[in-house]
């Protein structure tokens, strides 16, 4: 029988592009009951509610309001770690929303998986909230923390998922009671308001089942669980879209499921935009190509074309890529006389079909959520392109990285500065096409025939794209693996002349012709640069 049933959550602006996440999962897999949604903010921009409200309409089971709050009531509240003062703003819930006596208060970090009508019904009556244990402070160490605080981590709970019973908060007036603790306790808290919630609504607090509210320590201890729950809750620093896949380690399943939700949203209702990958191929080994390829349509961005471009190999490897092509609608395969990578990516660029493109060799691979997440930091930062750092055999290994949120670098300077020497915090070179995301307008751009050089092929092409992005934006994440050591697909190994446009000129001079070109077009594009670093970038390209 359907019901009505009054959720909350609280976010910031920057936190909006999660909440959409977790709002999409709620009303998903709970389309036969209706919902009052409020949503608790300070800043929340016009087009962040707009996203929030198309995602209630499209289920047309649910209303939303957003509920402006006035952030100097929190202005003496503490703030630590990752949390915001949005946290505090469920403690005025009963005041905010005088009629109701009831509500589910959600984190905007979780995925709601299942049907949540027996976790409003439950029985609060005697209680002010009902909670899960918090197992990430179960340890005995925090004892020595929570003690002073008249706590203990048997009857601790996470405030991320709450059963809040507002009439009884309201008739006891305990609102202010939250707030002046929160003052009282100031710098002995860790966690601000869940301490205080644990510490105000002690003995008053109704125990929950882990299926409401599965943590990151659960996730380690009870991997097995993660498809029973009900509600899946990223606790710690450590979130889906800012844990590099190294770090993912125990929480691989439950990010990994994250990624399917969010790639779900945007194509219900962002309509996820084609991405055109384009892999030039010469006479690449099977081995190398299975292994490129099987990584490509792997991806879990799955609106995704693969251009195959076999330039001139022989016949055995172009057959070889008619053969994938059949076994998978995503793969088109084109055929060309041997013109080098340069052309073969010019071939597939104009047989594409996508609104972005990426370039990969066909003998490196991309992880899982190498498009996803490139296509995320574009969408979300309004940018023309996006890259990641990448990894090879030699120089840099795959490693672990503290979590960070994708970031921007503005400023056509800057970015084309950077492009040069390097940009900063991340491994990957800013001469090369492949690690990156790009505009289809930015490739369009390109005049293929200034950049056709059979050795340093990328080098020109790059410098073209930069000198016209504005903004950029950067997923600290290694998730392009390059195999450096490998011949296969590379049409020169360090000879002594180079080819351009067919003929052939002395490296020297081609180390004179980019740099020519180059001020050239610092020039026509009014780019302001230090000329020594691309004095620099050409001796260490000649070396």
């Amino acid at each position: 029988m359907s019901k009505k049933i009054n959720i909350a959550f609280a976010a910031n602006e920057n936190y909006v592009p999660h909440l959409e996440i977790s709002l999409y999962s709620l009303l998903r897999n709970n389309k036969e009951h209706r919902f009052n949604i409020y949503v608790l903010s300070s800043d929340i921009g016009v087009r962040s509610e707009k996203k929030l409200v198309d995602i209630c309409n499209h289920f047309d089971n649910s209303t939303i309001k957003i509920i402006k709050l006035n952030s100097d009531r929190f202005i003496n509240l503490k703030t630590v770690a990752h949390f915001s003062r949005d946290i505090y703003s469920r403690y005025l819930l009963p005041e905010l929303l005088p009629s109701e006596k009831r509500i589910i208060y959600f984190d905007s970090d979780i995925l709601v998986t299942g049907d949540i009508a027996s976790l409003y019904d439950i029985n609060i009556r005697d209680y002010y909230v009902a909670g899960v244990r918090d197992i990430g402070i179960s340890k005995p160490d925090f004892n020595n923390y929570l003690n002073p605080l008249g706590l203990d981590n048997a009857s601790y709970i996470n405030s991320g998922v709450l059963v809040m019973n507002l009439e009884k908060i309201r008739n006891d007036d305990m609102v202010k009671k939250l707030i002046d603790t929160t003052t009282q306790y100031a710098d002995m808290l860790l966690h601000p308001d869940q301490d205080v919630i644990n510490i105000v609504f002690k003995d008053k607090i109704r125990k929950l089942s882990g299926i409401w509210n599965f943590q990151d320590e659960d996730r380690r201890r009870k991997t097995e669980e993660l498809r029973s729950v009900k509600v899946i809750h990223y606790t710690t620093k450590w979130k889906p879209w800012n844990t590099p896949n190294i770090k993912r380690g125990y929480n691989r399943q439950s990010h990994e499921l994250y990624d399917a939700y969010e790639y779900d949203y945007l194509e219900e209702f962002h309509r996820a935009k084609k991405i055109s990958i384009i892999t030039p191929v010469f006479n690449t080994s099977k081995v190398y190509i299975d292994d490129c390829i099987d990584s490509l349509l792997s991806q879990t961005y799955k609106n995704i074309e693969i251009i195959l471009v076999d330039d001139g190999s022989q016949k055995e490897t172009a057959g070889y890529l008619d053969d994938l092509a059949k076994k998978d609608k995503r793969i088109v395969v084109i055929h060309k006389k041997n013109g080098g990578s340069h052309r073969a990516r010019q071939a597939g660029f104009e047989r594409s079909t996508g609104e972005l493109i990426a370039f990969v060799d066909s003998d490196d691979r991309i992880m899982a959520n190498y498009i996803q997440k490139l296509y995320i930091s574009i969408k979300d930062h309004r940018t023309m392109m996006s890259i990641c750092e990448s990894w090879d055999e030699i120089d840099f290994p795959l490693m672990a990285k503290d979590s960070q949120n994708s970031r921007v670098i503005s400023g056509r300077n800057k970015v084309f500065y950077y492009g040069v020497v390097g940009f900063p915090g991340v491994r990957l070179q800013g001469g090369v096409v492949w690690g990156k995301l790009f505009s289809r307008k930015l490739i369009n751009a390109v005049n293929w025939d200034n950049s056709d050089y059979q050795v340093t092929v990328d080098e020109f092409m790059m410098t073209q794209i930069l000198s016209r992005v504005n903004r950029l934006s950067v997923v600290d994440d290694q998730l392009y693996y390059y195999r450096r050591l490998v011949a296969t697909s590379k049409e020169f190994k360090h000879p002594k002349y180079n080819r351009y446009n067919g003929k052939p000129i002395p490296i020297v001079k081609t180390a004179a012709d980019l740099y020519e070109r180059s001020q050239e077009l610092i020039e026509d594009r009014n780019i302001r640069i230090n000329e020594d670093a691309l004095v620099v970038r050409y001796v260490w390209m000649l070396e």
